[in-house]
């Protein structure tokens, strides 16, 4: 045994490297391949994960719009807002959008935005309802040429196209008991158009709507039940916008009521006689909102001039609401004939005298 031991010695090849020699070797190599695959996944993770997607920085210039398709998701606003060239990168959109409870927020609409902006910039652009483009909104008893002023300066469309459509709304839909007129048809609301959008189809989605709000009231059948015409309570209903709060609606409806059929005492002896003496229908004329008309304005010729002429006005003199609406066909009850109605005071009358002593107590109470 001993001599084949020394056999395989002593004929080993001459110069072979020791055993322990080679050991080491591959420990090396072995070594060297993990760093090498270390090195290259931390790479990896730091190029996929950990570095910053590409993005600007700052408010960004210029303007541009940029319109946001219902059921769009994060990912896919992020591409729309890169190809226009509002964010450098979806991915940057869509890290600041993973940060952000808002970016939830996010609706369908068309948005002003700007270029070359940081991805949460753009963000906050996005969630901020006020940036809508073409978001046109209507408050209750706004006259119909202060409608076109606001939706032109939502939509870029010029405020001629709507005078235009005020002078001939044969085309927007009107009920065929609206007299070809547009005032008080416009109903207020809050409408979402796309920049441009021509004045007609505006204004005809602002008749739409009153349709559908007048169906729903079943406008027609409650003014008949109040020996009224839908006209004539779409009438009243603007001079209550004007001429009162909310609040007071129903009382103020009254007031005209009583005032219309004239069948109280006070109404005959103080030549009230069928007058609804409000100032409201003399601005109306005037384009204007004076609380301080003066004798001559008061005296001034015209159909809207109710401290002369009997009866409504010809047409409403603004858009109301619902709520204006809905108190035209269910007036309060009481004799009224006189009210001062405003935000801090209001007082209602039977009498003049008696309407005397609340305007005083108003202006006591206002300094004016």
């Amino acid at each position: 045994m001993s001599q084949v031991g020394l056999t395989m010695t002593e004929g080993a090849p001459e110069g072979s490297p020791p055993p322990r020699k080679r050991g080491k070797a591959v420990v090396w190599i072995a070594l060297l391949v993990v760093i090498g695959l270390l090195v290259v996944a931390m790479w990896f993770a730091y190029s996929t994960v950990m570095k910053s997607a590409p993005n600007y920085e700052g408010e960004g210039t210029g303007s541009v719009i940029v319109k946001i398709e219902p059921g769009q998701s994060i990912a896919s606003i992020g591409g729309t807002l890169a190809e226009k060239d509002v964010v450098m990168s979806s991915e940057a959109f869509v890290d600041a959008a993973s940060d952000d409870p808002k970016a939830r927020s996010i609706q369908a609409g068309v948005f002003q935005m700007r270029l070359q902006m940081s991805a949460q910039a753009a963000l906050d652009l996005l969630t901020d309802p006020t940036n809508k483009a073409g978001v046109v909104i209507i408050p209750e008893g706004t006259r119909a040429n202060r409608v076109a002023e606001i939706a032109s300066q939502a939509t870029g469309v010029p405020l001629e196209d709507y005078e235009a459509v005020i002078s001939d709304p044969s085309d927007i839909g009107l009920p065929t008991w609206a007299k070809n007129h547009v005032e008080g048809f416009l109903f207020p609301a809050t409408y979402d158009f796309e920049p441009g959008t021509p004045a007609a189809t505006q204004f005809k989605a602002m008749v739409t709507k009153f349709k559908q709000v007048a169906a729903e009231i079943n406008l027609e059948r409650q003014a008949a039940a109040v020996g009224q015409t839908p006209y004539a309570i779409l009438t009243i209903a603007s001079i209550l916008e004007a001429e009162s709060q909310p609040g007071d609606f129903a009382k103020v409806a009254r007031v005209i009521y009583n005032r219309l059929a004239c069948t109280l005492p006070a109404c005959k002896s103080e030549y009230i006689q069928g007058r609804l003496q409000m100032d409201s229908t003399i601005n109306y004329a005037q384009n204007s909102s004076d609380l301080n008309l003066s004798a001559e304005e008061l005296g001034a010729d015209g159909p809207y001039n109710t401290h002369k002429n009997k009866g409504l006005p010809p047409t409403p003199i603004n858009n109301p609401g619902a709520a204006a609406i809905e108190a035209a066909l269910n007036p309060a009850d009481g004799d009224w004939l006189y009210f001062v109605s405003d935000r801090s005071f209001t007082k209602f009358s039977d009498t003049f005298e008696e309407q005397k002593e609340a305007e005083q107590k108003w202006r006591e109470s206002t300094g004016q």
